[in-house]
């Protein structure tokens, strides 16, 4: 069996394979680290902007860049720069910017198979704490409820479903029809979550402590946990995604605040106090029905929204901003692309190409790798993209490993004809460590031209490979000795 092994090649392929192999890990980890260290030193370098509403409604480009000559200024819209004296909320105290909230135009979003899209927990703002988690259950998780327990005692207090308070478990048709959705833009909460453990930050009553408020199919419900209540509102349309945020009002001297529940439907975007009652209905531009936006509440009647899109490969993004009047006008209009760092696919993608430079080892890793990715994702997509990106580095890898692959053919068909298309195949998918592996598998016996042929063949054999004629025996020197 070992004598068969070593007569059909295969040993000769098995340690080319060993010694490419070692080639291609040392390889790998020199241009790892070295490409690694050029791409953040290129990306630490780069100019990066983000948009920012203040707190009086005006958009302002907050531009900064790491490294040495760090810099960190606001930009007006025409990029000029505007003294942090003239950002000043005197109410506010400093620069106040809003944060904004996304609200999807659909709820197709899956759910992931990250832990926390399983269960959540939130405290219930009283003194001493009970804690709620929202857990999913069904065969896809489609259902969910909130469970209760005690936070010193861990003692058992309730369910809470779209029924309301019960002690045992709410049944199918009482528990939250989340379906395959995730819980981001279903569930809303005035802090911010999933938690990292099991056990709730303390949010206090002032703070919107409690307060919980989920879809089940299109309808919103709101949960109060300190008096644990459940609250259906019925609205006119279905609700696709819903949020929490504060609006701020000028009073006196002062800025009060007061929590609004955000309410994306197809065509409005209400804003309802906690009881329910829709408290202010905006009416969304054409443009951004269908679309997945952010919202800014001002000081003021106004309203900013924001929709955004990109290129195939990311960034750059270019930001539309509409700001409506309490009738729902639309009174100003924006459009500005952002340097928001480079698209950080493209180095790397170059980076893991010149570091694995094997035309079959790179499609098998960037097959497998985008595969184990994100199950939730198109992958279709996702391996296209990549394509988009690396197609051209690919080829050239490509050309170059059928140049050595081609050489590697000539050369071997001086030695073994039988077998060189084989190593040209071998070659061509493992590339320029192929073509190592192949050149450092055996000893090679010296060449020279046939006095018959003009070939220049192997001399390790006693006729000529190419025409078989025998070679001349060596000349004598006179020294020799036969015994």
């Amino acid at each position: 069996m070992g004598r068969y092994f070593r007569n059909s090649g295969l040993a000769a392929f098995l340690l080319a394979t060993i010694l490419a192999g070692g080639a291609m890990v040392a390889w790998g980890i020199f241009a790892g680290f070295t490409g690694v260290s050029v791409v953040t030193s290129w990306a630490g370098g780069q100019a990066r902007e983000m948009l920012q509403i203040t707190a009086l409604g005006r958009p302002v480009i907050w531009l900064w860049k790491s490294g040495q000559n760090a810099t960190n200024e606001y930009l007006s819209l025409d990029r000029k720069v505007i003294p942090s004296g003239e950002l000043t909320h005197k109410k506010s105290g400093g620069i106040k910017f809003i944060q904004p909230r996304t609200l999807a135009a659909d709820l197709t979003a899956e759910r992931t198979n990250n832990f926390y899209d399983w269960i959540r927990g939130y405290t219930n703002g009283s003194v001493p704490q009970k804690y709620w988690y929202l857990v999913r259950e069904g065969e896809a998780l489609e259902r969910a409820y909130f469970v209760g327990y005690d936070s010193q005692t861990s003692a058992f207090v309730g369910f809470l479903g779209t029924g309301g308070f019960r002690i045992d478990q709410p049944p199918p048709a009482e528990q939250f029809d989340l379906g395959a959705r995730s819980l981001t833009g279903t569930t809303a909460t005035l802090w911010a979550g999933p938690y990292r453990g099991m056990t709730p930050n303390y949010v206090g009553p002032r703070d919107g402590g409690g307060r919980v408020a989920i879809l089940s199919v299109d309808q919103l419900y709101l949960l109060d946990l300190a008096s644990q209540t459940v609250r259906h509102v019925p609205l006119a349309e279905p609700v696709l995604s819903i949020d929490m945020t504060n609006e701020s009002e000028e009073v006196d001297d002062d800025v009060e605040q007061e929590m609004r529940v955000l309410v994306r439907t197809r065509e409005h975007l209400l804003l309802l106090d906690w009881q329910g009652e829709t408290v202010r209905t905006i009416a969304l531009p054409e443009a951004l029905i269908g679309r997945d936006i952010k919202i800014y509440l001002p000081l003021g009647p106004e309203i900013v929204l924001e929709q955004w899109r990109g290129t195939d490969v990311g960034p750059p993004y270019t930001h539309e901003l509409y700001w409506l009047d309490a009738e729902s006008h639309v009174t100003r209009r924006e459009s500005i692309t952002l340097a928001e760092g480079q698209n950080m696919d493209v180095p790397v993608l170059r980076v893991a190409i010149c570091a694995v430079p094997s035309p079959a080892v790179l499609a098998a890793f960037g097959y497998l790798l985008t595969g184990a990715a994100n199950k939730d994702v198109d992958l279709t997509k996702v391996r296209w993209r990549v394509w988009n990106i690396s197609w051209r580095l690919y080829s050239l890898l490509c050309l170059i490993s059928a140049a050595l692959a081609v050489l590697a053919f000539r050369r071997q068909r001086r030695y073994e004809p039988r077998t060189a298309p084989a190593w040209a195949v071998f070659v061509f998918l493992l590339g320029p460590a192929g073509l190592l592996g192949y050149l450092a598998h055996r000893r090679w016996p010296a060449l020279d031209d046939c006095a018959a042929c003009g070939a220049r063949v192997p001399r390790n054999r006693e006729n000529c490979r190419s025409c078989q004629a025998e070679f001349p025996a060596p000349a004598l020197l006179g020294g020799e000795v036969f015994a």
